[in-house]
């Protein structure tokens, strides 16, 4: 029988044990309402998955996102899967501030960015989004000021394994009492149009002011590849619910 120690973990996300690498998926949803259930990225609304492998423009907001000169953003780094056969993938992308520059890679998904250089205001100045060029698919989002996505949301190809440890979710709501669901949802079928998704897990917060929750797997919950892995808000009693929600685990590529 396998004993996991805490050193393990260290091992694992200091990339020592071949094979398998730390998985750490946060989001964040600043407006969930009472009129639809919302995932929980920086995009707001339902997130969606590209039809199929697409180049993505990616483009700002703000000019001053531009790799140029530029005070705000000048690079970013996309993490992301070509495919639903291969691993993780990721490349640089220079910006040109509200002017699109399109991937050199096609992606199925794009689960991260992060950005990499900046002018003097060491941040994004605007919003950076990645668009599917086909279909126009907003597949993932950088919040001006955050440098990198807030998205739960999360895909793993063929051949690999995702042993969730824990999952944890927060609502901030001023001064008025609100409540609302968690779920975390996967679905296995990810290069379906409409995919069928499938819940793990729910639970409730309730506050007027903050309120979490972090529930452990003290089973470890197994998620095998093909797969796209999300959390989602659902049934908020009252607009306006800060929601910030992710999931930890350990990718296992065999």
């Amino acid at each position: 029988m396998t004993i996991w120690r805490p050193l393990d973990g260290v091992l694992i996300s200091s990339g020592q044990i071949p094979g398998y690498s730390a998985v750490n998926k946060f989001g964040r949803n600043s407006n969930v309402g009472t009129s639809a259930d919302e995932d929980v990225w920086d995009g707001g609304g339902t997130w969606s998955a590209p039809t199929g492998a697409q180049t993505h423009d990616i483009v700002s907001t703000d000019a001053a996102d531009d790799s140029s000169g530029g005070t705000g953003a000048q690079t970013i780094m996309i993490f992301g899967l070509t495919d639903w056969t291969s691993g993780e993938v990721a490349e640089i992308v220079s910006l040109s501030g509200t002017t699109p520059v399109t991937t050199s890679n096609n992606y199925v998904i794009i689960h991260r960015m992060k950005v990499l250089t900046a002018g003097s205001g060491r941040t994004n100045a605007g919003d950076i989004t990645a668009t599917a060029s086909f279909d126009s698919t907003v597949t993932a989002q950088i919040t001006a000021g955050k440098a990198q996505t807030l998205m739960a949301i999360y895909g793993l190809p063929t051949g690999s394994q995702l042993v969730l440890t824990d999952i944890y979710v927060s609502m901030t709501k001023k001064s008025t009492t609100g409540s609302i669901d968690a779920e975390l949802f996967v679905t296995s079928n990810p290069d379906d149009f409409d995919p069928v998704y499938r819940s793990l897990s729910r639970f409730g917060l309730s506050t007027s002011g903050t309120s979490s929750q972090t529930v452990p797997y003290t089973t470890p919950h197994s998620i095998l590849g093909p797969a796209i892995v999300k959390i989602r808000a659902l049934d908020a009693s009252v607009n306006n619910l800060d929601i910030v929600a992710g999931f930890n685990g350990v990718l296992i590529d065999e």
